[in-house]
């Protein structure tokens, strides 16, 4: 990222901006055996692999103006968008009370996010006197809007890699 300012005795004004990725993994390996009081009736074994890649990108502005050595007027807008688009693969193998395999199962999904925020300030700053009376106004604006949808596909499986359904 990177952040610019620059003041004179009249006016402040400054800027940045800031961009982020994250990426991140989880590996997940269950297995789980189902049981009639002692004796084993099935068991699973399940695969996950989920990815979830995230980028943000924040900035800001805003200025300052200074009327006199008693006034200041000045503004502020700040703004982001962060996306995130998770991604997840999971294979379930279900076998019989003998563990001889049954069925499989493949679950895909894939769910893009965005989010955009933003907000601005608008501020009036007046002192009145040496005594440290002040009159400030402050107008805030604040927005913020997260659209995604989740999208998740199955297809089962026989164990002679024919679709058992979908």
């Amino acid at each position: 990222g990177f952040s610019i300012s620059e003041r004179t005795k009249k006016f402040n004004i400054f800027s940045s901006y800031n961009y982020g990725y994250r990426g991140g993994t989880n590996l997940i390996n269950l297995n789980t055996g189902y049981y009639k009081g002692s004796q084993l009736i099935g068991s699973t074994q399940q695969y996950e692999a989920l990815k979830v890649p995230i980028t943000t990108n924040a900035a800001r502005l805003g200025a300052d103006f200074f009327a006199d050595g008693k006034t200041t007027i000045g503004f502020i807008a700040d703004g982001g968008i962060t996306q995130f688009n998770s991604a997840e693969t999971t294979i379930t193998y279900s076998y019989d009370s003998a563990n001889k395999p049954a069925e499989y199962n493949i679950t895909n999904s894939y769910s893009p996010n965005k989010i955009y925020n933003y907000s601005e300030n608008l501020n009036f700053k007046h002192t009145l006197d040496s005594a440290g009376g002040e009159i400030l106004i402050n107008l805030d604006y604040a927005n913020y809007n997260n659209t995604g949808y989740q999208n998740v596909s199955t297809d089962y499986y026989n164990f002679n890699n024919t679709i058992a359904a979908s």
